[in-house]
């Protein structure tokens, strides 16, 4: 009886739910390093399976995962406000293109929320889950209050937001490629938009500068969409 006390103790223990997440972090960055950081095993998609595989394993849901590891989730503020250390440092680099950063989030970042709003009506999706897609841009520590306070869903939105981002961090680069882009604050702004905090270490991985414009990009398209997503929702 002892021993399934201790054991139930230690399943409800949130040192246990940070641990699985930074232990799968861990794993997933030896595997992209290992396979010269090949953009399908970005370690948070695998930091993702792997927790997901221990939470099934242990038999731990994900609201008692949310709850014990909220500790990381509370560190996503502080975090996304340091970015703008790497912003000042080219603060003057960002400030002559201001009119090309303005430009491009009013049509990247208009363009991300439009069509997956427009994919999700268009495959029958009630009025939540439209509330909940629209986030889908947006880094996650903005995503689920915003998602939230228009009527979607917390938990779906950050999940949605985390594929997004993944996703976002696979596709760029061959997308870059192919449209011959080698702008390197072209390419950062860009996934600083349509693929916020992931899309962002995916940035600091080509060059500092890249690193900066996508920061600048997550924080304007955060902006932005935290007013203008509950202002349009409160018309419908």
């Amino acid at each position: 009886m002892n021993w399934e006390n201790g054991w139930s103790a230690v399943l409800q223990s949130p040192w246990l739910m940070v641990g699985m997440t930074v232990a799968g972090f861990h794993i997933g960055s030896k595997i992209y390093n290992a396979f010269n950081k090949t953009p399908v095993l970005h370690p948070v998609l695998i930091g993702l399976l792997v927790t997901i595989g221990c939470l099934v394993t242990l038999g731990i849901s994900f609201q008692q995962y949310r709850e014990g590891a909220d500790m990381i989730y509370q560190l996503l503020g502080p975090v996304t406000v340091a970015l703008a250390v790497p912003m000042y440092t080219r603060l003057a680099y960002i400030r002559k293109a201001a009119v090309a950063v303005s430009v491009g989030l009013l049509i990247g970042g208009g363009l991300a929320v439009i069509s997956a709003l427009a994919f999700m009506w268009l495959a029958g999706a009630d009025a939540a889950m439209l509330a909940t897609t629209s986030t889908k841009s947006v880094t996650g520590a903005i995503a689920m209050q915003v998602a939230e306070g228009i009527g979607g869903y917390g938990a779906l939105a950050a999940v949605i937001v985390l594929v997004t981002g993944v996703a976002g961090a696979i596709v760029a680069p061959p997308v870059f490629k192919l449209l011959n882009i080698e702008s390197e604050a072209a390419q950062g702004f860009a996934l600083g938009v349509a693929a916020h905090a992931v899309g962002t270490a995916r940035s600091f991985e080509i060059s500092e500068t890249a690193g900066a414009f996508a920061a600048l990009g997550m924080s304007l398209m955060g902006i932005a969409c935290a007013i203008l997503i509950p202002l349009a929702a409160s018309f419908f």
